[in-house]
């Protein structure tokens, strides 16, 4: 049978395709919309970042130099350890990851990068009030070089401490490190292990830790460990102590030695201006020595790009790294499925550091669009920096931020480890699971943070003068979740639009909440929802809450946003931004 209709196929067809597209219409309005609620604010982010490192500090002065409060002194039995007949004390230093052994090459590392970021990107921390943080931290780090350093009554180096604890000793337990206060392992150098990588790292920790900040004892323990470092006739990386049965393979087992002692090379000439310095940086890049290779990536394992920039002052070494790592445009860079981020970040900071040096803009917007990823604008709506904001990893897989004595045990009354960033997706797509125990996603580590903190202060600068991103400091209201004992620097509390309403002609009356703390309040309204063209209104004094916005235009929409200033040393200081509000002239 035959049945005869009336209806026009393709008319069918084109409203069907019509549906479709709406559809996707309204579902890349729905990302944009949840894009647009993220604050991308690399101020606070920078602060935040700082904070992991207070959680990871080892020694009995934790309970003093730590900001958070559920951390207590440690490791006291480190105080007291036996070697070659001495009683030596090699105490402070910080925690790995999310384990308690003190690996010397991530210590390294980290402090020298932090000390690298500082150097180049000083003011972003005097901006966000992070540099006493930053400070102490990486004297942290110098006072536990110095300890590790045992000297021979000429005051030459005997040995070197590398490394405290190892995998077979520390991964057997997941407790609070303040339970452990045993005497433990200890690895160190030797005739026959000379850790040309682990001593020459600590040397360039303490160099910039000079440079930085004038601490000529930092200076003359980098001496010290450079002239050890020298005076083997033959160079080698460390195997000993590395070595983990529970894995069945090796921790921070590193590839070169060449990266690292060129680098402390280069930053000891920076700090001394030796030329001996000059000629034994020369001598491992003329002849590529020791897996000296600027294209190797950035991590623990190799920092042979920035060893090029500040021996040779190759900018273009920066670039070639950064690009090697780069592995998408566009969407999520993802190097290597395990620390993912970690990756990400580190190529960030190579960037933004090469767009400095040669006054650039090439990694400026990409950089932006991954830390964005990082923050929440992504398809799984997942912030992998913990306690940023709403959207933020929340079981990220460290033993004293748990609060339980199994890392398959997630409880309810865990800590909020702020700032940290955790491994991240495990490829491109942004496959992520935020469990505790799952440590290939939500591993933290000393080595993962000091890429986000030089991103994040790279970035703040790049973006300190534009509009469409946030400056303001953290706030109490931040931190209301987090136990902390101290903090480093709060901003002004945002104030919000209770009211815009268009109710007298060609005019929006605009209500605020008041903030005591504010000295007054600066408004903004502008035709475009990115705020080009804007108007600026200055309301001084805290009291008043509202005013009126005059001599609109009829059947345009504006949008509106305010945030609260106070002056300090004779500067405004600004809070962030309201939500915006979105107002159509009718009258």
């Amino acid at each position: 049978m035959i049945i005869k209709t009336n209806i026009n196929i393709k008319r069918v067809l084109g409203i069907i395709l019509s549906l479709l597209i709406l559809i996707s219409e309204l579902n890349v309005f729905s990302f944009r919309t949840e894009a647009a609620s993220i604050e991308y604010n690399y101020a606070k982010l920078l602060q935040e970042s700082l904070y992991f490192y207070d959680a990871n500090m080892c020694g009995t002065e934790v309970s003093k130099k730590s900001a958070f409060s559920w951390r207590g002194n440690c490791h006291t039995g480190d105080t007291k350890v036996k070697i070659k007949g001495k009683t030596v004390d090699v105490s402070g230093g910080f925690h790995d990851a999310g384990d308690h052994l003190k690996a010397g090459l991530p210590q390294g590392y980290t402090a020298t990068m932090l000390g690298i970021e500082y150097m180049e990107f000083k003011e972003a921390f005097k901006d966000t009030k992070s540099t006493s943080h930053l400070k102490k931290i990486t004297t942290h780090f110098a006072e536990y070089f110095e300890r590790c350093t045992v000297l021979k009554s000429d005051g030459s180096v005997d040995f070197f401490v590398y490394q405290v604890s190892d995998g077979d000793e520390d991964h057997k337990k997941w407790e609070a490190p303040e339970k452990q206060n045993d005497v433990r392992k200890v690895y160190y150098t030797s005739k026959n292990n000379p850790a040309t990588d682990e001593v020459s790292e600590a040397a360039a920790a303490l160099a910039v830790q000079y440079i930085n900040f004038k601490d000529s004892k930092a200076l003359d323990y980098s001496k010290k460990l450079f002239a050890y470092a020298k005076g083997f006739k033959t160079k080698k990386v460390t195997k000993e102590g590395l070595y983990d049965s529970s894995t069945g393979g090796y921790l921070y087992d590193s590839q070169s030695w060449g990266d690292d002692y060129a680098l402390a090379a280069a930053l000891l000439y920076k700090a001394t201006k030796d030329d001996s310095y000059k000629k034994e940086f020369d001598k491992i890049k003329e002849s590529n020595q020791g897996g000296y290779n600027i294209y190797s990536w950035l991590s623990w394992d190799n920092v042979s790009a920035l060893a090029d920039y500040y021996g040779a002052g190759n900018a273009d070494a920066l670039k070639a790294c950064a690009d090697n790592m780069k592995q998408s445009e566009d969407g999520y860079s993802c190097l290597l499925a395990w620390g993912s981020a970690r990756y990400n970040c580190n190529t960030q900071f190579l960037g933004l550091l090469y767009d400095k040096s040669a006054k650039k803009s090439t990694y400026k917007s990409w950089a932006t669009k991954q830390m964005k990823y990082l923050m929440g604008n992504n398809k799984q709506k997942k912030c992998f920096i913990v306690g940023y904001n709403k959207k933020s990893a929340k079981y990220p897989h460290h033993r004293a931020a748990s609060n339980s004595n199994d890392a398959g045990n997630q409880v309810k009354n865990h800590y909020i480890l702020l700032g940290a960033l955790v491994g991240g997706p495990r490829d491109s797509s942004g496959s992520y699971t935020d469990s505790q125990s799952d440590y290939q996603c939500n591993e933290v580590a000393l080595d993962y943070n000091a890429g986000l903190v030089g991103a994040a202060a790279a970035l703040y600068l790049v973006h300190k003068k534009s509009s469409s991103a946030s400056a303001s400091l953290m706030t109490s209201s931040d931190i209301k979740k987090v136990s902390l004992r101290f903090n480093y620097g709060l901003g002004l509390a945002n104030t919000s639009i209770k009211s815009a309403k268009n109710n007298k002609k060609k005019t929006i009356t605009v209500k605020w909440t008041k903030k005591s703390s504010a000295e007054g309040y600066q408004l903004q309204y502008s035709t475009n929802k990115k705020f080009k063209s804007k108007k600026t209104v200055q309301i001084n004094g805290n009291s008043t809450t509202s005013t009126k916005l005059t001599k609109l235009k009829k059947k345009k929409t504006y949008y509106i946003r305010i945030r609260t200033y106070k002056t300090v040393d004779g500067k405004k200081q600004y809070s962030g931004w309201s939500a915006k509000k979105k107002v159509k002239i009718k009258k």
